[in-house]
């Protein structure tokens, strides 16, 4: 009998060994294949089937979860839906946390995030319900609303941003989209919306302000003149080379000034006078004279060339702006279009708003960011943004040079349509040829200029109206005017 025991607790034994390795198994090995499964309902229930946090701007909230009765439980909604589109992203049962604040959040949203261990550990332990953090951002209502009007009938993009501390006040992308569609708890629906909205022409879900890249046109003249200033050997007053077509170098091709005028007097302008009417040959031959290495150094001090991250990516999908591109293998003929942003020279609209942004902030650049705090289910700030140093893109004397340069573009030149009655604003216009019929509106500027709270930079596509006009719309907004 002794025996036969022996033999069955042995058994009992090895059996309970194997239970519990392959319980190990399942549960820690094979767990994060098993819940990515898309036939395990549960987990989906699981993750969509809680409630997530709410993203708030200047104490209001733009996206919530709402009780509802289906098997989800909660219903992502989103109060202004396309104004906000472009920085929020969506929430979808089809494809997730997907885009802007809802992916690069998802994990404070959802409470999973290392913030939150504490709330984890005690939900785990005391069985207590889910809890979640909310987010606030950087962006003002009334500047957002600004952008969107201005633009929203149009194709193009904004972005406003605080030059001293990188907060994005607002970035608007059109044509926008409607999130709330998207958030539909039936998956025909919701899945048949998103194709739809990849589908389109228009390309609505595409955020412009980061994600496109296009032609920055004379806009670019300000990293031409910053690199010239940077040699010491040329200032605001300094004549250059101006001629009334400049012919590329090794080529037979000719580039003319905008609108086929004649730039200066006998062959010559000054600096300040081939900005304020955006002259293309001064800038094309100065930069030919300067040379590749200098063009490029100066373009990567704005941050050319890297993408820039807006947020620190702890929270999820890091939201990113894609790298702005110029060679680094340019033939002189190149490096003229290149000083006239046009030929392999792209840009985004984020950018573009940096070129200001150093400018205001005594050449400096601090990184762009769209998220302000962070908060725990009992809204204490789990975590809050700094500003951050970017990059030194010139001197502080360079920048106070250009200041002016800036201001006399918006006072005198053909950055006009920017000027807003008592106050001083600085700015520079850019036309980029896509084809030889159809060319894309650039403005980027600051103000007040005696002391910068505002950078914005417009792009819009196919010149159907001026950016410098809607810029001005969203500075007045901005400004209270």
């Amino acid at each position: 009998m002794n025996k036969q025991l022996r033999r069955l607790s042995v058994l009992v034994t090895l059996m309970t060994f194997v239970l519990m390795g392959f319980a190990t198994y399942v549960q820690f090995i094979e767990a994060p294949e098993l819940n990515a499964d898309p036939r395990n309902m549960r987990q989906v229930y699981q993750y969509f089937g809680q409630p997530r946090g709410s993203i708030i701007v200047e104490g209001n909230t733009i996206v919530e979860s709402v009780p509802i009765r289906d098997e989800y439980n909660w219903q992502r909604v989103y109060a202004h839906g396309e104004l906000y589109a472009a920085v929020t992203g969506y929430f979808s049962i089809v494809n997730g946390a997907d885009r802007g604040i809802e992916a690069s959040q998802d994990l404070n949203l959802s409470g999973d995030s290392d913030l939150m261990g504490w709330d984890r550990i005690r939900r785990m332990f005391f069985g207590e319900e889910q809890q979640v953090g909310s987010v606030e951002l950087t962006i003002k209502s009334r500047i957002q609303e600004a952008a969107y009007e201005a633009l929203k009938n149009v194709k193009g993009a904004a972005i406003v941003l605080n030059p001293k501390t990188g907060e994005i006040y607002a970035m608007v992308s059109t044509p926008s989209y409607d999130p709330n569609v998207l958030a539909s708890h039936n998956s025909s629906e919701a899945a048949n919306s998103y194709q739809k909205l990849i589908e389109d022409p228009n390309n609505p879900m595409l955020n412009r302000a980061i994600s496109e890249l296009y032609p920055p046109g004379s806009t670019f003249k300000i990293i031409d003149t910053v690199a010239a200033f940077a040699t010491g050997k040329y200032n605001s007053d300094s004549t250059i080379s101006s001629q009334k077509d400049y012919r590329l170098p090794g080529t037979d091709v000719t580039i003319p000034n905008y609108n086929n005028i004649v730039c200066g007097s006998n062959g010559k302008v000054t600096i300040r006078e081939a900005l304020e009417l955006s002259c293309n040959t001064p800038f094309a031959e100065l930069m030919v004279d300067l040379g590749q290495d200098r063009l490029l150094n100066k373009a990567s001090a704005f941050g050319v060339g890297v993408p820039i991250p807006i947020d620190d990516g702890t929270g999820g999908l890091q939201i990113t702006s894609v790298a702005s591109r110029i060679p680094n293998n340019l033939t002189p003929d190149k490096v003229a279009l290149a000083a006239v942003g046009q030929g392999d020279v792209l840009f985004t609209v984020l950018q573009d708003a940096l070129l200001s942004a150093a400018i205001a902030n005594s050449g400096n650049i601090m990184q762009p960011h769209l998220v302000k705090n962070v908060y725990g289910s009992d809204m204490t700030v789990l975590s809050k943004a700094e500003p951050i140093h970017f990059s030194t893109a010139m001197s502080a004397e360079d920048a106070q040079e250009m200041t002016d340069l800036m201001v006399n573009n918006v006072d005198y030149g053909y950055a006009y349509r920017a000027q807003i009655k008592g106050v001083k604003v600085g700015g520079k216009t850019g036309t980029a040829q896509k084809t030889e019929t159809v060319a894309h509106s650039w403005f980027t500027g600051f103000a007040p200029a005696d002391n910068p709270e505002y950078v914005v930079a417009v792009l819009v596509e196919n010149d159907e109206i001026n950016a410098a006009d809607q810029a001005a719309k969203i500075l007045r907004a901005a400004l209270g005017k």
